[in-house]
């Protein structure tokens, strides 16, 4: 199965490219961050049972947050090329490419120098292999011993 911190180094490669000399947050940045910036965060992975026995269908949603400077332009610009980054091609994970379901831009609630990119990844990946089931105890013997008082 393809982990999460696998997409999550895919994602810095290609945004890192794009972006030379911005920063790459995993998660909330730091309080006194470097601004311009941007931060990776986790969305909602879905995964169910796919076509075969051994395969999940998976969406796995990430948003990359834009963080500009407070009132200075280009933000939008940043987060149209972040957009177009996944618009024409999926994300390439070690030797394959995740196909973009779905691209959605929205300003953060409640700031003015942050916009959301969520990016919905969709493929068909290896399901992991079953737990191994261990049938209930048919009995179970307890040697209790009094602990004599001083």
């Amino acid at each position: 199965m393809i982990s999460k911190k696998e997409i999550w180094e895919a994602l810095e490669r290609v945004l890192a490219g794009r972006f030379p000399g911005i920063r790459i947050y995993r998660g909330t940045p730091p309080d006194g961050f470097d601004r311009p910036a941007l931060a990776l965060i986790s969305g909602l992975r879905k995964a169910v049972p796919g076509g075969c026995e051994d395969t999940a269908d998976v969406v796995q949603a990430v948003i990359i947050q834009c963080i500009g400077e407070t009132g200075a332009d280009g933000l939008d610009d940043t987060a149209d090329a972040v957009e177009a980054l996944f618009l024409h091609d999926g994300l390439r994970v070690g030797g394959r490419v995740l196909p973009v379901r779905d691209v959605r831009t929205v300003c953060a609630p409640n700031t003015a120098d942050t916009i959301l990119v969520t990016v919905k990844l969709h493929y068909l990946d290896d399901r992991p292999p079953a737990a191994e089931v261990f049938p209930p105890a048919a009995e179970v013997v307890a040697n209790i011993t009094a602990k004599e008082a001083h």
